[in-house]
């Protein structure tokens, strides 16, 4: 996703949710970063915001966000608007329902809609090379100097040869591909952090499906992800690793896919019936971390396994879903651990539906999730180049300036310390922005060779 252009703004579904308190405090307390709690970065945080004009007024809902409203209002819980990163955020916005795949209607302000516009028309203006893949950072004696790279030619098919000299070099290639560009490039890496510490919100879907007379769902239309129900956010062991409920982008195509076959017959049933399904995703903050290596060729190898933690405060957020569906009024849940819908007993017995949601929730409990048996899925990846004060536990400084090489800079969601525990979109716009403005001051220094901040 992040390799066209614009990057994972592109494609990402337009959420807009700003960095938790509770995330930005855990920063500034474990890892020294203090510009998460003086106000540094909510100045920036403010300042991006208004350049994509995300706004949470006037939001209109598609039926699936409405019935996780409907489900969180009737047990009483926490849900949210989930501030839009889109020009229309009325009903049945032109593009909106294909804002994950695209903006070809131009309603989404993404990196290609507002900060690449305003690098291409600056002052002096920003260059911008196309299918480029740059290879290495160019180093010397622990200073960075440009880039090398290879750049295929307007044909597609012609391959040549591209070397960018530069006193300050920026890594915004995402958090699997930042690691494997600095550790094909040879850096030091002496405290062995680079690539290290993945994260990827961790996420499964839960569904539902209406009783047949009810208004359709059709989840592939609409804006898809403007709710939050922030219900299991806290975690089982109230630690805030724990789970954000929302509602995900599914074209019919996807949802086809997604159905566990059994039979042609069964598959043809449930198909048809996806236009009556609202489906809930769960989004879940991970404590455990991966790795990302580079194999012989330097291309990226992600390796990344669940510990108990994440799968508790999955299932603690999958519960909460069965419940919000079953609220909304569904007949019968999806859920991994069946491979076809469970059908629940009628409203009009309230004590068997309850008895048959209880029955489902403990036996998705006891199942939990079996490893190579369940559709788990990353919704973002996070960390692989983490920021901190101590050297030798974090791979950048808090600048976002390699500790071992003066002049590079990563700038993406790969210097997060932990998971963002919510869609981090902003939270990378705001590093970026605060980094931004220290390199501004120490771009016109003179003095090269020592790191200036």
């Amino acid at each position: 996703a992040g390799s066209t252009f614009g990057g994972g703004s592109a494609v990402n579904w337009a959420c807009s949710l700003r960095t938790p308190p509770e995330v930005k405090e855990e920063w500034a307390r474990e890892h020294g970063l203090t510009a998460f709690v003086d106000g540094t970065f909510d100045a920036s945080l403010d300042a991006v915001t208004a350049r994509v004009g995300v706004q949470s007024e006037g939001v209109s809902h598609n039926r699936n966000n409405q019935l996780l409203i409907d489900g969180c209002e009737s047990l009483r819980w926490p849900v949210e608007t989930a501030p839009q990163s889109m020009a229309d955020v009325s009903p049945d916005a032109a593009g909106a329902n294909f804002i994950g795949n695209g903006d070809r209607y131009g309603i989404k302000r993404g990196v290609l809609a507002t900060f690449l516009v305003d690098a291409a028309t600056a002052s002096t203006p920003a260059r911008f090379a196309d299918r480029c893949h740059v290879e290495r950072v160019i180093h010397r004696e622990g200073v960075a100097v440009g880039v090398s790279a290879r750049i295929i030619g307007a044909d597609r098919q012609s391959e040549y040869s591209l070397t960018v000299h530069a006193p300050i070099v920026i890594v915004s290639c995402g958090s699997l591909n930042s690691p494997a560009l600095l550790l094909r490039s040879s850096l030091p890496n002496r405290n062995g952090l680079i690539g290290k510490n993945l994260h990827i919100h961790p996420a499964i879907g839960v569904g539902g499906t209406l009783p047949e007379g009810a208004p359709d769902v059709n989840v592939w239309r609409g804006a898809p992800m403007t709710t939050v129900a922030p219900v299991a956010a806290a975690g089982p062991r109230q630690d805030h690793y724990g789970t954000r409920i929302e509602c995900p982008l599914l074209h019919p195509g996807v949802v086809a896919q997604s159905i566990p076959w059994t039979s042609a017959a069964k598959y043809k049933e449930i198909i048809l019936q996806s236009r009556r399904m609202m489906i809930m995703l769960v989004l879940t903050r991970d404590k455990c971390s991966g790795e990302v290596r580079i194999d012989k060729h330097g291309t990226p190898r992600v390796y990344y396994q669940f510990d108990d933690h994440v799968i508790d405060a999955m299932l603690e957020g999958v519960e909460k879903c069965i419940r919000i569906a079953v609220a909304a009024g569904t007949e019968k849940i999806a859920a991994w651990h069946n491979l076809e819908p469970v059908c629940l007993p009628p409203a009009t017995d309230p004590a068997a539906r309850a008895a048959a949601v209880d029955s489902m929730i403990s036996e998705m409990r006891k199942v939990r999730l079996p490893l190579a048996k369940v559709p788990v899925f990353s919704a973002h990846q996070m960390g692989t180049c983490k920021m901190g004060t101590d050297p030798r536990r974090s791979v950048v400084k808090p600048t976002c300036e390699s500790w071992e090489c003066s002049g590079l800079y990563v700038i993406d969601a790969s210097t997060f310390p932990t998971a963002s525990g919510a869609n981090p979109m902003m939270t990378t716009y705001g590093i970026a922005h605060m980094a931004a403005q220290g390199i501004k001051r120490v771009a016109t220094e003179p003095l090269r060779g020592v790191s200036r901040l």
